[in-house]
């Protein structure tokens, strides 16, 4: 089924459009998205942990980028009347998209304050209680740690008066980590260089995110917001929903008697004073139900089996639960059998995310073949690829052998280090073929690599310091791989093939948003972090992930966890349930059910934001299709979009109104 989650694997490829006449991507372009992503690195860092204006949200469709895309879009319809010459192009206004979606996420809702915390977590928190200096301590690189315990200390503190950044002691750490991020990073580029083809092309997945930077800068030329998607009328009504809704939000926030509109309800409370099984569904992990419009507004995009998908296997999650409960098993574990029904469902879903990469390499092998046979023969070559795919695997051979050696380089053995990434590229894989193929902007995996391997083989046989290291890994960046940009990236791809934009500088496009957003992201945190107090700033994502990540560490040194038989026996359910959903929906075209819900069933974000909201969609899209038929559907489209962008852009522009008339908003 093509567009779907396990896309076509009968068909030819389709011829494409002719790469000559597509257009090259400028110095001009290449320039505006870099001066783009730098102001980026500064602002974001700032508003969200200083001002708290601004959140960029945990979206694969970045808050971030789609509100700088609009502000782009606005002020080139004044730059076309005012000074034509300096308006921008649709090229140059998509490649600054997919340049600053690629990085916004890594700057503050993930890995930069990830890494300056975790980096300084152990040395300031450590006390005789919990022995971290004798226990931990050594077990971190010394070329990853702070150079001085003073360093530490006031990164937590604040600098005192009359001191400066003592940037000296950071020089290792920064370049540490730093080197590891832009490898992580190229690997999974390159990756999605190979892939993007078949993907697009033979297995014409959908791409629904990519819809809506298209949307925004229509066909003109010079893209503003009268010859886009916005100059439909339906498109400004979809947008004024959302938009009257945080107006009210943010008008409460300055005047409580403005009434506020609840957006999330818990459920589960009504369930809290009943016994077993119904009291699982309730507390902090109970059923909640939110509207977001501009998820509403993807989901009516979906493919009606995949919307379904999303909310039936929460569903499915939950049944699960209250079967567990049933026989006296609640999510502590307590009953006659030793399971944490949590845990277990979670092994079942990394199960999921095993069998559905290996589907997806295995429906791409003649590219890797193509790939492998390009590096000698050069015939191979195909000029419609935006990256040579032969110069890709070179690229993704390069930068997985620069990992190992940096993981060596901690005094992890090699297999420990192998299997952690391994994993990982199993989930990120997975990860960006739900965004792909499904649209899904919230991809929460229910447990990371490092939970698999301590399930499956226990922290004895890995060792203490591969314990460390793979916690330093999953907390930066495993717990949230939507901020290791493959997934952005294949939407980067699908924006050139869409906007007919000749590829062969994108790479040079990514590059220059990893190392900008690196050089001057670190420098930006770290400036925040001493000038404020890292203990001020707000506890996520400045110190809640890396408290989180050396509790585990410790739980883990004093306590190795051991392999479970049943967890091992949950993530062979997951493969072997995975592979029979993937099966059937690609081999018969009246199966209806997407398996994409099943890898997140469980996520704390499918509870959040996904589910509810996926309901609303597809309701939205059957009982409109099956009455209005296709040409209705259709029509209503403009206004779903709008709804999408009518979910970012106010944010943004109250973000801004907050910060220019010193406004602060509540942590």
């Amino acid at each position: 089924m093509s567009g779907t989650i396990t896309g076509a694997e009968t068909g030819q490829e389709t011829a494409g459009h002719s790469h000559s006449s597509d257009a090259p991507i400028t110095f001009r372009a290449l320039r505006v998205g870099t001066i783009t992503v730098a102001l980026l690195s500064v602002l974001m860092p700032y508003l969200g942990a200083v001002t708290h204006t601004w959140d960029p949200g945990g979206s694969a469709l970045p808050a971030t980028s789609v509100v700088t895309l609009f502000a782009l879009v606005l002020l080139n319809g004044a730059l076309v009347r005012v000074l034509p010459r300096l308006a921008l192009t649709r090229v140059e206004l998509l490649i600054t998209y997919a340049m600053t979606i690629m990085v916004s996420q890594f700057l503050y809702k993930g890995g930069m304050p990830f890494i300056t915390g975790a980096t300084t977590f152990a040395f300031y928190m450590a006390t005789p209680a919990n022995d971290w200096q004798h226990r931990i301590w050594p077990l971190i690189p010394p070329w990853l740690q702070v150079g001085n315990m003073q360093a530490a200390t006031w990164y937590w503190e604040g600098v005192p008066a009359g001191r400066g950044v003592p940037w000296g002691a950071w020089t290792w750490p920064v370049l540490g980590w730093g080197s590891f991020t832009v490898a992580l990073m190229g690997s999974f580029f390159c990756l999605a260089a190979i892939l993007n083809r078949d993907w697009i092309e033979r297995q014409r997945l959908a791409f629904p995110l990519a819809a809506i930077p298209l949307a925004m800068t229509g066909d003109d030329e010079h893209p503003r917001v009268g010859v886009s998607i916005l100059r439909s009328r339906l498109a400004w009504i979809g947008f004024a929903i959302p938009a009257v809704f945080a107006l009210m939000d943010w008008l409460h926030m300055l005047y409580p008697s403005v009434p506020q509109t609840p957006m999330e309800y818990d459920v589960g409370r009504a369930l809290s004073g009943m016994g077993l099984p119904w009291n699982v569904l309730s507390g902090d992990s109970g059923i909640h139900f939110s509207l977001v419009f501009a998820y509403i507004g993807i989901a009516y995009l979906l493919p009606a089996e995949v919307s379904l998908s999303l909310w039936l296997f929460y569903a499915l999650y939950r049944f699960q639960q209250l079967v567990w409960a049933s026989f006296g098993v609640t999510q502590q574990g307590y009953g006659g059998v030793a399971i944490n029904p949590q845990t277990f469902i979670g092994m079942e879903e990394a199960g999921g995310f095993i069998a559905l990469s290996a589907v997806v390499l295995y429906q791409s092998r003649h590219t890797f073949r193509r790939a492998w046979r390009g590096i000698v023969d050069r015939s191979e070559s195909d000029p419609r690829d935006p990256v040579p795919v032969h110069w890709a695997l070179v690229g993704l051979v390069g930068s997985c052998a620069f990992m190992v050696w940096w993981g060596m380089q901690t005094g992890m053995p090699l297999w420990p280090f192998l299997l952690v990434m391994g994993l990982f590229c199993t989930t990120m894989i997975g990860v960006t073929r739900l965004v792909a193929a499904a649209g899904t902007t919230h991809v929460d995996p229910g447990l990371a690599p490092r939970h698999v391997i301590l399930h499956t083989i226990g922290a004895g046989p890995i060792g203490p310091v591969s314990v460390t290291m793979i916690g330093y890994f999953s907390s930066i960046y495993m717990y949230d791989p939507r901020i290791t940009l493959m997934a952005q990236a294949m939407n980067g791809f699908k924006l050139l093939q869409t906007g007919r934009i000749e590829g062969r500088r994108f790479p040079w496009a990514a590059a220059l948003a990893v190392f900008t957003m690196l050089a001057i992201g670190f420098p930006t945190m770290i400036w925040i972090a001493y000038h404020y107090g890292a203990l001020t700033l707000p506890d996520w994502p400045v110190a809640s992930p890396s408290r989180g990540m050396f509790e585990e560490i410790d739980s883990s040194l004093r306590s190795p966890e051991a392999p479970d038989n049943y967890l091992r026996a949950a993530l062979g359910i997951g493969v072997v349930f995975m592979g029979a959903m993937t099966f059937m929906h690609s081999r018969f075209i009246w199966w209806p059910i997407s398996p994409v819900g099943f890898l997140i069933g469980s996520g704390w974000s499918t509870d959040r934001f996904v589910w509810s909201n996926a309901l609303i969609g597809w309701a939205l899209n059957t009982l409109i299709q099956r009455y209005g038929g296709l040409k209705l559907y259709r029509t209503l489209r403009p206004l779903f979009i709008g709804m999408v962008i009518g979910g970012y852009v106010p944010g943004g522009a109250f973000a801004l109104i907050s910060t220019i008339f010193g406004i602060r908003q509540p942590e």
